[in-house]
């Protein structure tokens, strides 16, 4: 969630919609669920079906489809750590993480079997 102090401020959310904005006045203010994590679709969404089954209207998701995320946010007392390790999601930060380490380990070999082939 970010705030931008300005005479036009936003609230910001986790999936990147604007939640409040402010007209004329400095200051907005909106609830924020803090209970909540992005996730890349990648190995997380074929578990949606039994989180939802499990926990019904208490978890929420936002999708994006088109940039391949999804928030998903915890309306009761439902800790979304808690989800997260029961369903072994993997958040998109940890995703992509994981994805910029493998691509860096991929073009490394790459380099040297190129450089072994041609000696250079």
């Amino acid at each position: 969630m970010t705030s931008i102090a300005s005479e036009l401020g936003r609230i910001i959310g986790r999936a990147g919609r604007i939640i409040k904005e402010s007209t004329h006045e400095a200051l907005a203010v909106a609830p924020i669920n803090t209970n909540s994590v992005a996730m890349h679709m990648d190995f997380n969404w074929t578990k949606m079906d039994a989180m939802l089954a499990k926990y019904g209207p208490a978890l929420t998701f936002d999708y994006h489809t088109r940039e391949a995320f999804f928030v998903i946010a915890s309306a009761r007392d439902v800790d979304i750590e808690a989800i997260i390790k029961e369903f072994q999601l993997e958040p998109a930060d940890a995703y992509f993480d994981r994805s910029r380490r493998v691509r860096a380990e991929m073009l490394e070999k790459f380099q040297k079997s190129r450089t072994a082939r041609t000696g250079s």
